[in-house]
């Protein structure tokens, strides 16, 4: 798993991962919302998927060979929960 951050300093507030070099994207619709991450995690690339509606982690870290095999796996896990979306736009985050 990514390591955590508590952004509002409250026990009942979502976790997300600190990203201090990768990329993030959302998926929703009318009834689930998902943040996809690809991010380097120490030595190598890895992707996480969280379900914002039940803020709960969909599947344990997956390892990828590159950026955009990790962008790929999460993406793969996103459209699964939020079918018939448009294009995933990434956002980079650290370097």
């Amino acid at each position: 798993m990514p390591q955590f951050i508590n952004n509002n300093k409250s026990p009942r507030s979502t976790f997300f991962p600190k990203l201090e070099n990768g990329f993030w994207a959302e998926l929703a619709s009318t009834t689930e919302q998902v943040r996809l991450f690809a991010h380097l995690d120490h030595v190598k690339w890895v992707s996480s998927v969280y379900n914002r509606r039940t803020k709960e982690w969909l599947a344990e870290s997956s390892a990828a060979k590159s950026s955009d095999d990790a962008k790929r796996k999460a993406e793969l896990i996103g459209r699964r929960l939020v079918p018939g979306t448009d294009e995933v736009e990434w956002h980079s985050v650290g370097r």
